[in-house]
């Protein structure tokens, strides 16, 4: 992908004349806090947008909007796990069905970040943001990857699953 930008325009003057100025906007726009999007396999298409939405609205300081699509994620996988709940707090203690307690009992806090986001028009500070969308991402490899990379060394059994060279000693 090229960079490409817009540099100048004119503006019209109080005394009738034109000046040229100069700005810079710069495509696409330089990401500050650049945070990768992990794949998890297994996770259901429309989680899997959201996610990668969240992602680039860090990427790109919209706090706000991630903030409300942590919330967002956390009701979708509520949804996907058949954790029903009149509201979202009553939501995540029916996670317990597919977390341990010890987690669930501390995810209210993404129900606090997303009712600031929402309700109050509040950015949680960045250091919040970036520990809510790591235990956000545990959770997704907990629930939709784990298994899966599981299973897949269940099938490497009783396979070469290491080059092993003249200076490893090999293992039984």
């Amino acid at each position: 992908m090229e960079d490409h930008f817009t540099s100048d325009y004119y503006i019209q003057n109080r005394d009738g004349n034109f000046s040229q100025e100069y700005d810079s906007i710069y495509h696409p726009t330089p990401e500050v806090g650049f945070r990768s999007v992990k794949q998890f396999h297994n996770l259901p298409p429309k989680l899997a947008n959201l996610y990668v939405e969240v992602i680039r609205s860090h990427n790109k300081q919209l706090y706000i909007l991630c903030s409300a699509g942590l919330r967002g994620l956390i009701e979708g996988i509520c949804a996907d796990k058949n954790v029903s709940g009149q509201n979202l707090e009553k939501k995540i203690d029916g996670m317990t069905a597919v977390l341990p307690e010890n987690i669930v009992k501390n995810l209210h806090g993404f129900r606090f970040i997303g009712n600031d986001a929402v309700h109050e028009l509040e950015a949680p500070h960045e250091f919040a943001l970036a520990l809510a969308l790591d235990v956000i991402e545990d959770i997704l490899n907990f629930l939709y990857a784990l298994d899966y990379k599981v299973s897949l060394l269940d099938k490497l059994k009783g396979k070469q699953t290491r080059i092993r060279g003249k200076d490893v000693p090999a293992t039984g």
